[in-house]
């Protein structure tokens, strides 16, 4: 998360569903959402120049269809889904069926693991 918020710049990336609530033990795999203006390209490359390797790519159909990339990092695998900035991807809010979902910031994934290790910098 902090790679893309860092390489996009204007991005805000969002933990969502099981990764927002730091379960990841049964399914490695983390669903991010990358407000941004930047093109799915421009997010694979941010990705790759910070040594993920290459990505691929899919369309998620539900709310209206929405590029992601797939990339996997060496304990987990993320699925990030870009959201153009006015296009409501902070919202709390699945976009495939518009249930409720979980999503958390940078700030508060990192509050969560100071509170679950305590002691730890």
């Amino acid at each position: 998360m902090t790679t893309l918020q860092f390489a996009l710049g204007e991005a805000t990336v969002l933990a969502c569903g099981r990764a927002a609530r730091g379960h990841l033990e049964d399914s490695p795999r983390a669903m991010l959402r990358a407000c941004t203006d930047a093109s799915i390209s421009q997010i694979a490359t941010a990705l790759v120049e910070h040594g993920f390797p290459e990505p691929t790519f899919r369309t998620m159909d539900g709310k209206g269809r929405h590029s992601q990339v797939c990339a996997s990092g060496e304990h987990l695998d993320y699925v990030i889904t870009r959201c153009p900035q006015d296009a409501g991807g902070r919202t709390p809010r699945s976009l495939k069926d518009g249930s409720p979902l979980d999503i958390c910031s940078v700030k508060q994934i990192r509050d969560l693991i100071a509170t679950l290790s305590p002691g730890r910098p």
